[in-house]
């Protein structure tokens, strides 16, 4: 064998084993086809001069060609965090109710994530409601997050509710990380319902030193009872001005839902002391109610232990008594010296 095709031969073995060994581009593969061609022609004796091959310049294409430095990898993991649904506790309320809402997650994904949940309200500006962070979601697990919305202060109107996942690292599927809900918040234009309040002792003369106790019903089907007040104010006593309403906060039962009661402490309230006293209601749309008893109010006066009308009849009973028990006394002393005198002679 000539030293020519001895030469091309081995070149020809030599780039067989490059292309077992590395993966190659599209242009690279053609480059390297035309290089084997070429070599192929001088194996065959189409180019003869091995010197003249080897002098002559390469073609552009074959200075590019550069066999690869390692195998280009193609990753298997994904990244999927798909918001599933957004549930809500009502789609009609008042302000000041509160909305419950639960949003559902999986991890579509086959790599446990870490992520926030945001939900907001959208109408004329973003209402941040909470942000629940995710420590760790395993791949096709799904988990349900609750949230609480307080309507305190928010107007009324038409509210989308919007949950949003945060994208996580080599996450490209974003389309479904939003979920949307409606809340239709109603006006309130109604004021609460105050029942007739119960007094307890229920006299309008009460004695000194006794505690009034006032239970009440109150009612709000729309926008829910806010507070509810004792509102009084004491005359002809000389540490209250007379004209000043004093509200005290009503507690509700907890027993007896929408029953409110409070206590009206009478330490210093002395004989002749007039108290007159009103129930207030708010709602959490900021309605008022008063019960008044129509403009009269509930009244009452505070009397000494024994009343005036009592104190002759309880002295004329008591010197009654002692006459009677005089009279017996003295009759059982006669009693008693005659029967000593029977005996003594």
């Amino acid at each position: 064998m000539r030293a020519s095709e001895v030469s091309a031969a081995s070149h020809k073995n030599q780039i067989d084993t490059n292309i077992e060994r590395y993966s190659l581009n599209p242009r690279q593969s053609l480059a390297l086809g035309l290089f084997v061609l070429l070599l192929s022609l001088q194996q065959l004796g189409s180019i003869t001069n091995a010197s003249a091959l080897n002098n002559r310049r390469a073609p552009a294409a074959f200075a590019e060609l550069k066999a690869p430095t390692k195998m280009e990898t193609v990753s298997d993991d994904i990244h999927d965090i798909a918001i599933v649904s957004v549930s809500l506790s009502t789609n009609g309320t008042y302000p000041g109710r509160d909305v419950y809402v639960q949003v559902a997650v999986k991890n579509q994904g086959n790599l446990a994530e870490e992520f926030n949940v945001t939900v907001y309200a959208n109408q004329s500006s973003k209402i941040v409601i909470d942000v629940y962070n995710v420590e760790s979601l395993g791949s096709s697990n799904e988990i349900v997050i609750p949230f609480l919305w307080k309507l305190i202060g928010i107007s009324p109107g038409n509210y989308d509710i919007v949950a949003e996942s945060s994208v996580v690292d080599g996450e490209t599927n974003i389309s479904n990380n939003v979920q949307t809900n409606n809340l239709l918040i109603l006006p309130d234009n109604t004021s609460p319902v105050i029942g007739v309040p119960v007094q307890n002792p229920s006299d309008n003369e009460i004695l000194v030193y006794t505690d009034v106790h006032v239970r009440v019903n109150v009612t709000d089907l729309e926008s829910g009872v806010d507070g509810v007040f004792l509102s009084l104010k004491v005359e002809n006593n000389s540490n209250y001005d007379g004209a000043t309403w004093m509200n005290e906060t009503m507690t509700e039962l907890s027993d007896l839902p929408g029953t409110y009661e409070d206590s009206i402490n009478s330490y210093d309230y002395w004989s002749g002391t007039i108290v007159r006293y009103r129930i207030v209601a708010l709602d959490k749309a900021g309605n008022e109610q008063i019960r008044d008893n129509a403009g009269m109010f509930y009244v009452y006066h505070i009397i000494p232990e024994f009343p005036s009308f009592l104190v002759l009849p309880l002295f004329m009973t008591a010197t009654l008594l002692t006459a009677i028990l005089c009279k017996k006394k003295e009759k059982l002393s006669r009693s008693t010296f005659a029967f000593q005198r029977a005996h003594l002679r």
